[in-house]
């Protein structure tokens, strides 16, 4: 019963994160299109919320393969693990509000200083 917990978690997450990248891709196609003026702040969110994705969703893989071995090293693997997971699931939202107020992003540059919203 928990595998199928970690699995549907897993499956939410990456499509949650690939709907949210998606959105936000066809606003910076959109915006680049009609307007003609540049979607950089679409592709720099972007690669926030993906950063931020892929962060959580690794440490529930790690937790789904060492649950389906099933041995006495993956079990204190997988205790040790949920651990990291509970603090990954709270830091994730986090560091995003933290990257969208520094505008740290990687090989972006900073967000908000290319905009003129932010001094």
């Amino acid at each position: 019963m928990a595998m199928v917990y970690y699995v549907s978690c897993v499956l939410v997450n990456i499509i949650c994160t690939f709907g949210i990248t998606m959105r936000l891709w066809r606003a910076a196609w959109s915006n680049r299109k009609i307007l003609r003026s540049n979607a950089d702040i679409y592709l720099q969110s972007l690669v926030i919320v993906l950063e931020s994705g892929v962060i959580f969703t690794s440490i529930s893989l790690i937790l789904l393969v060492t649950m389906a071995i099933q041995s006495d090293v993956s079990l204190a693997v997988f205790q040790g693990f949920v651990g990291i997971g509970v603090e990954t699931a709270v830091i994730a939202p986090l560091l995003i509000l933290v990257r969208t107020e520094f505008g740290i992003s990687h090989g972006l540059g900073p967000v908000w200083r290319a905009h003129g919203t932010r001094s």
